[in-house]
């Protein structure tokens, strides 16, 4: 199985995750059935002023620890970018991360509005024959409440990555609720395990595929554990006809 986190790979973190932190997330990781992880890092975090290449000897150095460790896990070099109006020119210079250097983009929305150039943002970056991954959608009030603009969106052809623990129910009822939603109007496009903190239920992904395919039958659960496997393939993601659904207004606290 693949998972995506945020903060595995030693130094570049908030917190300065230890090596032997990492190590133990990696051992957890391959308990579960976790056998290759893309590391979604934030470049802002990488403490050279050479942060992609921080990043890639950061990978290479890490798995030489893996297989030193008889660790079954291999980790692949990914970024978790900051929205922003220069993306485009970013990939172009060559100063953002792909996922695994596919064709995948995975995109961090600010927390607060909406970007009104978003759409042309992300249209701008297909162009360039880049897939934007918007990441944990379900988490963000104020996208939310523009169900239409979601709907849009996946139409254009973007797609929608949301936290195991956002199906699971540990970030509440309301945005259970809102991520069952997504998945029964094909709004959701990736499942990984909640993982922007040093602490990680590594059970979590296991809870939410269950429940999932609990609710909506093995194909609907195959195919959004298979995708991130296209995505390190840099393979094409079949994507089913999105739906609009209802807009859900803010109630309570998002987390």
């Amino acid at each position: 199985m693949i998972d995506l986190y945020n903060r595995i790979l030693p130094i570049i973190c908030n917190h300065q995750l230890s090596k032997d932190r990492a190590l133990e997330i990696a051992r957890h990781a391959e308990k579960n059935d976790v056998n290759q992880i893309i590391a979604a890092i934030n470049i802002s975090e990488a403490t050279s002023s050479h942060p992609m290449e921080e990043v890639q000897q950061a990978v290479e150095t890490f798995n030489a620890e893996l297989t030193r460790k008889s660790i079954k896990v291999n980790v692949l070099s990914g970024q978790l970018v900051p929205y922003s109006s220069q993306l485009v020119n970013a990939l172009q210079t060559r100063s953002i991360l792909t996922l695994n250097h596919s064709r995948y983009l995975l995109i961090d929305l600010p927390d607060g509005e909406v970007p009104v150039d978003l759409a042309e943002q992300l249209y701008q970056l297909q162009l360039l024959d880049i897939v934007p991954i918007l990441s944990k959608p379900e988490r963000n009030r104020f996208l939310i409440e523009q169900p239409d603009l979601i709907y849009k969106l996946v139409k254009q052809g973007v797609l929608m990555q949301v936290l195991s623990s956002s199906i699971t129910g540990k970030a509440g009822t309301y945005i259970k609720r809102t991520t069952e939603q997504m998945i029964n109007c094909n709004l959701v496009h990736f499942i990984t395990s909640d993982t922007d903190r040093p602490k990680v239920d590594m059970t979590s992904l296991h809870k939410a595929l269950h429940q999932i395919e609990s609710r909506y039958g093995t194909e609907t659960m195959t195919m959004l554990q298979q995708n991130l496997k296209r995505v390190i393939n840099d393979q094409e993601i079949p994507a089913l006809p999105p739906e609009r659904f209802k807009r859900k207004r803010y109630i309570g606290l998002f987390r």
